[in-house]
């Protein structure tokens, strides 16, 4: 597992090697969704809830469960609307476990909000720091793997958190 999370910094850092290591290896998109349940876990845990208390009660099996599902549909079909974006609006090339594994693997950039609600910042600023964070880090697994210029893969990053924003509204709450 120690590969896994090395090549998880690196996406952090928005390091290319890592977008090519998730290119050429199948295993990461098994490793994605362990990045993605650890860290819906670990935002779940950081809003004051205690490992014990979530396991021995119903309530909290509930917020658990529910909190592994809403992290696993985010990641399952963000990709899918990225995929969608790449594809059809821009006429680029994309490939569906490789979008997977690049979002799977910037899904810890939400971690962030852990540690800017320790220094008191408004609850929107971590949101969005973490959001921003993660977008980019998408972008430069999208500019890798799709070979799109910068900009324009910006513009489907964004398109496909808008796109998200309504798919999660209609899907209704616990799906943001």
């Amino acid at each position: 597992m120690a590969e896994p999370f090395r090549r998880l910094l690196q996406a952090l850092r928005f390091e290319r090697d890592a977008f090519v290591w998730m290119d050429f290896n199948d295993r990461a998109t098994g490793d994605a969704l362990i990045f993605v349940i650890m860290t819906t876990v670990g935002l779940l845990l950081s809003s004051g809830n205690t490992i014990f208390g979530l396991v021995t009660s119903g309530r909290g099996l509930n917020a658990l469960f529910g909190t592994f599902l809403d992290g696993v549909i985010f990641w399952l079909l963000f990709s899918a609307i990225l995929l969608f974006v790449i594809r059809m609006l821009f006429q680029a090339p994309a490939n569906y476990p490789i979008l997977l594994r690049t979002v799977g693997f910037a899904y810890p950039a939400m971690l962030i909000q852990i540690f800017t609600s320790r220094i008191n910042v408004h609850p929107l600023f971590d949101f969005l720091l973490g959001a921003i964070w993660f977008l980019l880090i998408v972008a430069a697994g999208v500019r890798y793997e799709s070979r799109i210029r910068s900009e324009r893969v910006y513009g489907a990053v964004g398109l496909s958190m808008v796109l998200w924003i309504i798919v999660s509204s209609i899907l209704g709450p616990g799906f943001f």
